[in-house]
Protein backbone atom coordinates (compact mmCIF):
# COMPACT_ATOMS: atom_id res chain seq x y z
CA UNK A 1 0.00 0.00 0.00
CA UNK A 2 3.02 1.76 0.83
CA UNK A 3 3.94 2.12 -2.96
CA UNK A 4 0.59 2.97 -4.06
CA UNK A 5 0.39 6.10 -2.10
CA UNK A 6 3.73 6.55 -3.81
CA UNK A 7 2.77 6.63 -6.91
CA UNK A 8 -0.62 8.31 -6.28
CA UNK A 9 1.62 11.62 -5.03
CA UNK A 10 3.65 11.46 -8.23
CA UNK A 11 0.72 11.16 -10.39
CA UNK A 12 -0.89 14.22 -8.40
CA UNK A 13 2.59 16.62 -8.53
CA UNK A 14 2.44 15.85 -12.45
CA UNK A 15 -1.11 16.70 -12.97
CA UNK A 16 -0.69 19.67 -10.64
CA UNK A 17 1.93 20.62 -13.15
CA UNK A 18 0.52 20.06 -16.50
CA UNK A 19 -2.15 22.40 -15.43
CA UNK A 20 -0.20 25.44 -14.91
CA UNK A 21 -0.76 28.20 -16.64
CA UNK A 22 2.04 30.10 -18.86
CA UNK A 23 1.22 33.83 -19.94
CA UNK A 24 0.13 34.32 -23.11
CA UNK A 25 1.67 36.85 -25.31
CA UNK A 26 -1.03 38.58 -27.60
CA UNK A 27 0.20 38.85 -31.04
CA UNK A 28 0.37 42.30 -32.68
CA UNK A 29 -2.29 43.92 -34.36
CA UNK A 30 -3.02 42.69 -37.87
CA UNK A 31 -3.30 45.15 -40.96
CA UNK A 32 -6.39 45.91 -42.13
CA UNK A 33 -7.50 44.45 -45.13
CA UNK A 34 -10.35 45.93 -47.48
CA UNK A 35 -13.71 43.60 -48.11
CA UNK A 36 -15.85 44.08 -50.76
CA UNK A 37 -19.45 42.60 -50.59
CA UNK A 38 -21.02 40.70 -53.48
CA UNK A 39 -24.92 39.59 -54.02
CA UNK A 40 -25.16 36.33 -54.62
CA UNK A 41 -27.81 35.47 -57.79
CA UNK A 42 -28.48 32.01 -59.15
CA UNK A 43 -27.32 32.19 -63.12
CA UNK A 44 -26.45 29.75 -65.65
CA UNK A 45 -22.51 30.14 -66.65
CA UNK A 46 -21.56 28.88 -70.30
CA UNK A 47 -19.21 26.60 -69.37
CA UNK A 48 -16.31 25.61 -72.26
CA UNK A 49 -13.82 23.34 -72.21
CA UNK A 50 -11.33 23.14 -75.25
CA UNK A 51 -10.05 19.48 -75.86
CA UNK A 52 -8.16 18.31 -79.32
CA UNK A 53 -9.58 15.01 -81.20
CA UNK A 54 -11.60 14.15 -84.05
CA UNK A 55 -15.53 14.54 -84.62
CA UNK A 56 -17.19 12.13 -86.65
CA UNK A 57 -20.95 11.95 -87.45
CA UNK A 58 -22.86 9.26 -86.56
CA UNK A 59 -24.77 8.44 -90.00
CA UNK A 60 -23.11 9.42 -93.26
CA UNK A 61 -23.38 8.14 -96.64
CA UNK A 62 -20.89 7.18 -99.29
CA UNK A 63 -22.14 8.81 -103.30
CA UNK A 64 -20.67 7.49 -105.84
CA UNK A 65 -21.48 8.06 -109.87
CA UNK A 66 -21.79 5.19 -112.39
CA UNK A 67 -19.46 6.40 -114.70
CA UNK A 68 -16.13 8.77 -114.40
CA UNK A 69 -16.44 12.18 -115.71
CA UNK A 70 -15.70 15.69 -114.26
CA UNK A 71 -17.56 17.38 -111.84
CA UNK A 72 -18.74 20.62 -113.89
CA UNK A 73 -21.01 21.92 -110.97
CA UNK A 74 -21.36 21.06 -107.68
CA UNK A 75 -24.77 22.05 -106.62
CA UNK A 76 -24.96 21.56 -102.50
CA UNK A 77 -22.73 22.06 -99.79
CA UNK A 78 -21.04 19.62 -97.45
CA UNK A 79 -23.34 18.93 -94.53
CA UNK A 80 -26.29 20.39 -96.64
CA UNK A 81 -29.53 18.47 -96.08
CA UNK A 82 -31.02 17.12 -99.27
CA UNK A 83 -34.23 14.98 -100.52
CA UNK A 84 -33.86 11.91 -102.54
CA UNK A 85 -33.80 11.88 -106.07
CA UNK A 86 -32.40 16.21 -105.37
CA UNK A 87 -29.41 16.75 -107.88
CA UNK A 88 -26.22 17.08 -106.21
CA UNK A 89 -23.83 17.57 -109.04
CA UNK A 90 -23.20 18.28 -112.78
CA UNK A 91 -20.92 16.13 -114.41
CA UNK A 92 -18.68 16.64 -118.06
CA UNK A 93 -20.76 15.12 -120.29
CA UNK A 94 -17.99 14.95 -123.36
CA UNK A 95 -16.03 11.93 -122.92
CA UNK A 96 -19.24 9.53 -122.00
CA UNK A 97 -21.03 11.23 -125.58
CA UNK A 98 -17.56 10.97 -126.83
CA UNK A 99 -17.93 6.97 -125.59
CA UNK A 100 -21.38 6.59 -127.07
CA UNK A 101 -20.71 8.02 -130.32
CA UNK A 102 -17.13 5.29 -130.43
CA UNK A 103 -19.73 2.32 -129.40
CA UNK A 104 -22.36 3.82 -131.98
CA UNK A 105 -19.73 3.47 -134.68
CA UNK A 106 -18.91 0.40 -133.26
CA UNK A 107 -22.43 -0.97 -133.51
CA UNK A 108 -22.83 0.68 -137.63
CA UNK A 109 -19.96 -1.24 -138.53
CA UNK A 110 -21.11 -4.69 -136.98
CA UNK A 111 -24.04 -3.82 -138.64
CA UNK A 112 -22.71 -3.68 -141.68
CA UNK A 113 -20.08 -6.56 -141.75
CA UNK A 114 -23.33 -8.76 -140.31
CA UNK A 115 -25.41 -7.13 -143.84
CA UNK A 116 -22.71 -8.03 -145.81
CA UNK A 117 -21.78 -11.31 -144.39
CA UNK A 118 -25.99 -12.08 -145.11
CA UNK A 119 -25.34 -11.10 -148.85
CA UNK A 120 -22.39 -13.24 -149.19
CA UNK A 121 -24.71 -16.29 -147.56
CA UNK A 122 -27.17 -15.50 -149.74
CA UNK A 123 -25.01 -16.16 -152.73
CA UNK A 124 -23.52 -19.34 -150.99
CA UNK A 125 -19.71 -17.68 -151.55
CA UNK A 126 -17.43 -17.01 -148.50
CA UNK A 127 -14.82 -13.74 -148.29
CA UNK A 128 -11.55 -14.49 -149.45
CA UNK A 129 -9.19 -15.41 -147.52
CA UNK A 130 -5.31 -13.89 -147.48
CA UNK A 131 -4.20 -16.72 -149.98
CA UNK A 132 -1.11 -14.29 -150.00
CA UNK A 133 0.19 -14.66 -146.41
CA UNK A 134 -0.64 -18.48 -146.69
CA UNK A 135 1.72 -18.69 -149.96
CA UNK A 136 4.36 -16.71 -148.75
CA UNK A 137 4.62 -18.03 -144.99
CA UNK A 138 4.10 -14.74 -143.09
CA UNK A 139 3.57 -15.36 -139.10
CA UNK A 140 3.51 -18.85 -139.68
CA UNK A 141 5.91 -19.48 -136.52
CA UNK A 142 2.79 -17.86 -134.45
CA UNK A 143 0.09 -18.23 -136.43
CA UNK A 144 -2.38 -21.16 -134.21
CA UNK A 145 -2.73 -24.35 -135.41
CA UNK A 146 -6.26 -23.98 -136.98
CA UNK A 147 -4.57 -21.34 -139.73
CA UNK A 148 -1.85 -23.45 -140.02
CA UNK A 149 -4.52 -26.86 -141.60
CA UNK A 150 -6.64 -23.63 -143.31
CA UNK A 151 -3.61 -22.53 -145.25
CA UNK A 152 -2.39 -25.81 -145.98
CA UNK A 153 -5.99 -27.39 -146.98
CA UNK A 154 -7.13 -24.91 -148.50
CA UNK A 155 -6.60 -25.02 -152.83
CA UNK A 156 -6.06 -21.51 -154.39
CA UNK A 157 -9.51 -22.53 -156.57
CA UNK A 158 -11.51 -22.28 -153.80
CA UNK A 159 -10.75 -18.87 -152.95
CA UNK A 160 -13.64 -16.49 -154.11
CA UNK A 161 -12.85 -12.92 -155.62
CA UNK A 162 -15.72 -10.76 -153.59
CA UNK A 163 -16.07 -7.09 -152.83
CA UNK A 164 -14.32 -6.11 -149.64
Amino acid sequence: MHLSRSLLIVVAAFGLAACHSKKETVPEALPAVAVQTVVVANEARPSTEEVVGTVRAKLHAAIEAKVNARIEALLVAPGQKVKAGELLAQLDAREIQAKLDQALALREQANRDLARGRQLLDKKSRPRRNSTACRRGRGWPTASREKRRRCSATPKSLHLLTES
